[in-house]
């Protein structure tokens, strides 16, 4: 039987029938604390996502920073960028368009030099660069889902 299911079960018809508020939040609290244990375990015992992918991105204009692809990022992993080691001036990462085209607050990557991001998805990212069509290769995993799940 699923615990969470247990635990749904005991929450839904024992909580109700507590009299005393103390037994009733102690349960509460304990319900939820194994909940997120529970969660802790799955995320723990999860496989490696199986999928790595390496792809180019250059950027067009010199002085006006591009935003990185829609690419998820599996939980307790990162994305690592590295400037092409062709590039003859500097790229700049940023958070947003403004800081990626800001040289005092971007991240500066000359050829060759790499980053890596843990973020959610890489188009949290945005690059730019001093020369137009330099860019970065930028690596990451991807999850390989089964059909059934």
């Amino acid at each position: 039987m699923d615990i969470r299911k247990t635990l749904s079960s005991i929450e839904s018809s024992i909580v109700p029938n507590l009299v005393n508020p103390n037994e009733t939040l102690l349960l509460k609290v304990m319900i939820l604390i194994s909940t997120q244990l529970i969660d802790i375990m799955d995320i723990m015992q999860k496989e490696n996502p199986g999928k790595i992918i390496v792809q180019e991105k250059n950027v067009t204009i010199a002085g006006t920073a591009e935003r990185l692809p829609n690419v998820k990022i599996p939980y307790g992993h990162e994305a690592t960028i590295l400037a092409k080691s062709t590039n003859g001036g500097t790229i700049y990462l940023g958070g947003s368009k403004l800081e990626a085209e800001d040289r005092t607050r971007g991240y500066p990557l000359v050829a060759s030099g790499t980053k890596a991001y843990k973020v959610k998805n890489l188009n949290e990212i945005w690059a730019d660069a001093t020369i137009s069509g330099n860019g970065i290769i930028y690596t990451t995993v991807q999850e390989i889902r089964n059909v059934s799940e």
